[in-house]
């Protein structure tokens, strides 16, 4: 996704919160990237994998420590991003 920030604006203080790696079920990559200068814009990419190596049982027992993955994937989309004004 490519969001044109407003000219005359430019980010604040953003952090992109970074991927999640939950072993060899999947993982959650997410970046973001800023470009500078008179088109500047905000890159944003999400990858969510799920289910290598056949891995799409997950026993009952496990069942919180999947939950909380996707508990840390929602916290990540839900990264909030500022603008301010130069």
């Amino acid at each position: 996704m490519h969001i044109r920030l407003p000219e005359g604006y430019a980010q604040d203080n953003a952090d992109s919160p970074g991927g999640l790696n939950f072993g060899d079920p999947g993982s959650y990559q997410l970046q973001m990237r800023v470009t500078k200068g008179a088109d500047s814009e905000c890159e944003l990419s999400r990858e969510f994998t799920f289910g290598n190596k056949g891995i799409l049982f997950i026993e009952a027992k496990n069942y919180s420590a999947v939950n909380g993955v996707f508990d840390a994937i929602q916290v990540r989309d839900a990264n909030t991003i500022s603008l301010k004004g130069n």
